[in-house]
């Protein structure tokens, strides 16, 4: 159970979530987003082995349910963890979003037989309950998506620094099979890698245009070498 020192601690970084939606909108599809802590154990979080749920809702807005205790535990030495944690699940309000459109009969960003895999996946989706239930959860594509998309998302919110994170080995080995393909395919990537490249080569060319101007004395100025004359009679005649 949350302690009043954990709960304490909760409140006080809880607000790091905020720059990490602002972030992930550069790159997914996202309704408004809302973060609740949650007790463990508790209803939806029976064990440790479960950091974080989330769900498209019926008010059309994404939540994002965190495990309190384990945020707690985590998020003071392993921020980037936690960071990585909330990424994977909004790549999950995502996928739930491109689902959404596909019922509707709507156009979706993602390739329709992508976005038909994701949906036979969380029609029969298996929740990550520890024990056995743990390692069926991981091999389940909507997971492998979310974990390889979370990586990259941590990566380049800490400007290429390798998270460093809690999930199991064999998730990650999954992971990091997608991670290059999906920065040299998806087009969210690519688009994000040219904007950050024009914006270093305006920032160096603007270092070279910057010009230094003197400013021009006055003739009847106290002329700079500091003879006490005025300009027009020293150094400027």
């Amino acid at each position: 159970m949350l302690t009043e020192e954990q709960m304490k601690l909760v409140n006080e970084k809880a607000s790091i979530f905020e720059t990490c939606v602002r972030f992930a909108n550069n790159f997914l599809l996202l309704p408004d987003i809302d973060i609740t802590f949650d007790d463990c154990p508790s209803r939806r979080f029976g064990t440790m082995d479960n950091a974080a749920e989330s769900v498209l809702g019926s008010d059309g807005r994404g939540h994002v349910f965190i495990n309190a205790v384990w945020f707690a535990n985590r998020v003071e030495a392993h921020q980037d963890d936690v960071e990585f944690f909330l990424f994977h699940e909004l790549r999950h309000i995502h996928q739930q979003y491109q689902i959404q459109l596909l019922r509707m009969g709507k156009k979706t960003r993602e390739p329709r037989e992508v976005v038909q895999t994701w949906k036979d996946g969380f029609e029969h989706y298996v929740r990550n309950e520890g024990g056995t239930s743990q390692l069926t959860n991981i091999f389940q594509e909507v997971e492998v998506d979310a974990n390889a998309y979370g990586i990259i998302l941590e990566m380049l919110y800490r400007n290429g620094r390798n998270p460093l994170l809690s999930i199991p080995e064999e998730a990650n080995d999954l992971a990091e099979k997608r991670l290059q393909r999906y920065i040299d395919t998806l087009p969210e990537f690519k688009a994000y890698s040219k904007k950050q490249s024009t914006e270093a080569s305006n920032q160096k060319n603007k270092a070279r245009k910057t010009i230094v101007k003197s400013r021009k004395i006055g003739r009847n100025e106290p002329c700079p070498c500091g003879s006490g004359k005025k300009y027009k009679q020293c150094c400027g005649k």
